[in-house]
């Protein structure tokens, strides 16, 4: 999926003021952290992640934040310093038709 330049930033004006609400750490990028970050993400479509400098000994945060992208099938939306912002739309339940109750 690809976000326009307004849809870019508005999440960007939106998730300035925000705390992170993730934080990665020695590990890196484990499925308990990519479970974690789904979870926010359909909550809240948006999640703000924090690279900690131990996170960092092991890659660069371009990497772990493409990474992060990849496992979770969101829009890395921006990088800036130790943070990232990801994005994920909702998705949508299917309609049921007459058909389906058959």
């Amino acid at each position: 999926m690809k976000l326009t330049p307004k849809q870019r930033s508005r999440i960007k004006s939106e998730m300035s003021t925000e705390k992170p609400t993730l934080w990665v750490g020695k590990k890196g990028i484990t499925p308990q952290l990519v479970e974690e970050a789904l979870k926010h993400l359909d909550r809240r479509q948006v999640l703000k992640v924090r690279f900690l400098k131990s996170a960092l000994a092991e890659a660069d945060r371009e990497t772990l934040a493409h990474e992060l992208e990849r496992a979770t099938e969101s829009v890395l939306v921006e990088i800036r310093g130790h943070t990232a912002v990801f994005y994920k739309p909702k998705r949508r339940k299917k309609l049921k038709t007459a058909s389906s109750f058959q």
